[in-house]
């Protein structure tokens, strides 16, 4: 179940317009801090991912045009090899995502937050900076938000790895019953064939990632 916090007033949840354009600015913040952690010259759907973001806020852009540019970003992850530049680039589709479902915004900085690790930088030192760029009026329960997932996603990694052990998954031969991955939001979601590990059975507790497919 989404916390209504990221739900838009007009949906059902309690985050008011304003809110929801700081949510996308911190999101962006967080993106634009680690793009040039990408290359000397970052790929150009992403800049223009991060510009659609902003023509959102001034109403110049619809949120059917930030999820294409969401998409495009995410594209650029799934060209990339590098596994510093896949994270910047689905920091950034998840940064644009944020006009669509605000908890886009907790991608955006996890995966900021990654490519920082893979670059060999202090993952810590960037939250530090991260936490700093939020406004008092979302500080609050983004934080808060921040803490629960992050609890609720180690119980989720550790009942996944249950499951697999239960069904000879872990370690041992592929298995034919209902898979599951896991997702950024703290939610356990069916797996299709194509993407479970019929093709890529599971060797060892690090081949448990979180999924970054949204």
């Amino acid at each position: 179940m989404r916390d209504k916090r990221f739900i838009a007033e007009h949906r059902g949840g309690s985050l008011k317009k304003e809110q929801h354009y700081q949510v996308i600015t911190w999101a962006c913040d967080c993106a634009e801090h680690v793009v040039h952690l990408f290359g000397e010259i970052p790929y150009e759907r992403l800049l223009n991912a991060l510009t659609v973001a902003e023509e959102w806020k001034g109403g110049n852009a619809s949120v059917g045009d930030a999820m294409k540019a969401s998409a495009a970003a995410h594209a650029v992850a799934r060209e990339s090899s590098d596994p510093t530049a896949i994270a910047v680039a689905r920091s950034v589709g998840h940064a644009v995502a944020t006009a669509h479902m605000a908890d886009h915004s907790l991608g955006a900085a996890l995966y900021a937050l990654k490519a920082v690790k893979y670059a060999a930088q202090s993952p810590d030192a960037e939250r530090r900076w991260q936490d700093e760029q939020l406004p008092p009026e979302i500080k609050d329960f983004i934080l808060t938000a921040r803490k629960s997932r992050k609890i609720l996603k180690k119980k989720e990694i550790d009942f996944f790895t249950k499951i697999l052990t239960a069904h000879r998954l872990f370690p041992g031969p592929p298995h034919a019953g209902p898979l599951l991955n896991l997702g950024v939001y703290g939610h356990l979601k069916p797996l299709s064939v194509r993407d479970s590990v019929l093709r890529q059975p599971l060797k060892s507790k690090k081949s448990l990632e979180v999924s970054s497919s949204f």
